[in-house]
């Protein structure tokens, strides 16, 4: 039985780490986004 919460623990871990991976590309695809709005704003000025 142990071996089995063990696998489930990895899983829920490697689950988690995707989570956050995915969060940090989502958040830098947001930065990218924002930085080329305020680019294409100051060229507009």
């Amino acid at each position: 039985m142990p071996l089995l919460l063990d696998l489930e623990l990895e899983l829920v871990l490697q689950l988690d780490l995707l989570l956050d991976l995915e969060l940090l590309a989502l958040l830098s695809l947001l930065l990218v986004l924002y930085l080329h709005i305020s680019f294409y704003r100051c060229m507009a000025w």
